[in-house]
């Protein structure tokens, strides 16, 4: 090779380094953007909450997928408040939450786990009475008032909320009196107070919310197991799964770590210990540290063992209440956006001065766990932070020039008049938040298209207007402080 074609050869190898560097740092400055702009939004959810809790303490996890397709999920942890009134300290990953009803996904997690490796023994199926001593009366229903053919609760029954056992018996012993003998005292009554003998409902046919449920389930586990429930817990998955916080007790050093609950007005932590008789419905204490594990568990992305219950857990089972959601082995399933969006999975928790909220949209490896110490529930918080991790329809966006306009655009759809299929087109100058919305005559929005960072470039939106009927409606974009508006016309 002559002098001449090894400078050549040289200047290639410089150049094309300085290429992969120009992207590696325009991809890092991108993610930084929606890194920052995840945060201000997040940042913004979170202050609204606490301002309307007297700036009580809040804790926010989020998974979401990597900057590249084969990178490993970002976690990150935000922290707002105070975890007691008063006292300017900010919770962190370790500060002690009560998780209250989220607590029951952990007894599923017992019951899945009996139910995948002793088979013979444990069925979801098999009627509550196998498990219970010899002569202790139990709720039943009768098909009609002459009926001598009683339907029984089954495991599965209680773990989906469709056992039709009351939320809590009238007059019930508040804790922590509530014990498993009292449990038993109440499952047998035949008192009309107490709802219990005969049911209101046939079991498995009708969804009725039941923290006594619940508690009878972790009874019915600790007699499977022959075991406490804190060690059912501890033996199944708290160990493999990193969470030393997560007991139904607390001992002295947990004690100093824990979240007061704010609605009490003072510094003295409102933190009962929940009784037994509702420990499957959940009365558990966690830390942050260990919900992110054990939400990184649930959505797959931990390599355990444990992994061979998650289909049984999550697996679709029959709806809920209100006939368009799904319920799990106490996981509860949602469209994210409408009936167009994808499904996510999640359960709430509330109560005894705290609220709690986890999700996620396992397809999408995105995930929010919420814990606060005030009694006003964060629902809404894990919602809104998932959906912006989610953003609808975005699949349907193709990228048709990246070279950068010169400012912001909205094009007329074309075809315009059209049936059902439509294409908008539009031009973003500066990488940042987009969003795009149809919206009917008479102003009320009828799809979100876009609501995500885009990068700079010119993009078209194929738009299916299937579900909607003929008639005039509006497109409008809002990027960058520009907002551009079009009519287009559906005739089908």
């Amino acid at each position: 090779m002559d002098e001449f074609s090894k400078l050549i050869y040289v200047m290639k190898k410089i150049l094309f380094l300085i290429i992969i560097i120009n992207i590696t740092f325009l991809s890092k400055v991108s993610f930084s953007q929606s890194n920052d702009t995840l945060r201000m939004k997040i940042d913004s959810i979170a202050n609204v909450y606490i301002s309307d809790t007297l700036n009580a303490g809040l804790v926010i996890g989020v998974f979401r997928k990597g900057v590249n397709t084969n990178d490993p999920p970002v976690k990150e942890i935000y922290y707002y408040g105070e975890v007691r009134k008063g006292s300017g300290i900010r919770p962190d990953s370790i500060t002690l939450f009560k998780l209250a009803s989220i607590g029951k996904t952990l007894t599923a997690t017992i019951l899945a786990y009996y139910v995948i490796h002793d088979p013979v023994n444990v069925r979801l199926n098999d009627p509550i009475n196998k498990y219970f001593p010899a002569g202790q009366k139990l709720p039943y229903w009768l098909p009609d008032s002459g009926s001598t053919d009683t339907v029984r609760i089954s495991l599965l029954d209680l773990a989906t909320h469709h056992g039709s056992i009351p939320d809590a018996p009238r007059n019930f012993v508040s804790p922590p009196h509530y014990t498993y003998a009292r449990l038993l005292e109440y499952l047998s009554s035949d008192l009309p107070s107490y709802e219990m003998r005969p049911l209101s409902y046939k079991p498995g046919t009708h969804w009725l919310y039941s923290n006594t449920g619940f508690g009878t389930l972790g009874y019915v586990l600790g007699r499977i197991s022959s075991e406490a429930y804190d060690s059912m817990q501890i033996k199944i998955f708290c160990d493999s799964l990193d969470m030393p916080d997560t007991r139904v007790h607390y001992n002295a050093n947990q004690l100093s770590r824990l979240a007061v609950g704010y609605e009490k007005g003072d510094s003295v932590p409102f933190a009962m210990v929940t009784s037994e008789g509702f420990w499957g419905a959940g009365g558990n204490f966690t830390s942050m540290h260990d919900m992110m594990n054990y939400l990184e568990w649930n959505m797959g992305l931990k390599n355990t063992t444990l992994n061979l219950l998650l289909d049984t857990l999550h697996k679709e089972r029959t709806t809920s209440y209100n006939g368009h959601s799904w319920v799990g082995l106490a996981w509860q399933m949602d469209y994210l956006k409408g009936v167009h969006g994808p499904k996510y999975i999640w359960k709430d928790g509330g109560g005894d001065g705290y609220s709690s909220f986890i999700c996620f949209q396992d397809s999408t490896n995105t995930g929010v766990m919420v814990l606060s110490n005030s009694s006003k529930d964060v629902d809404a918080i894990g919602i809104n932070i998932l959906r912006l991790l989610n953003p609808v329809h975005t699949v349907n966006i193709k990228n048709i020039s990246t070279v950068i306009p010169e400012k912001y655009s909205l094009s007329q759809n074309y075809p315009n008049p059209f049936n059902p299929v439509t294409n908008l087109e539009f031009g973003i100058s500066q990488a940042g938040f987009v969003s795009l919305k149809v919206y009917d005559i008479l102003g009320k929005e009828v799809s979100e298209l876009i609501d995500a960072n885009l990068n700079p470039g010119t993009y078209q939106y194929n738009f299916d207007a299937s579900h909607l009927t003929s008639g005039i409606y509006f497109y409008i974009l809002n990027a960058g402080g520009f907002t551009g508006t079009k009519r287009m016309l559906l005739l089908k």
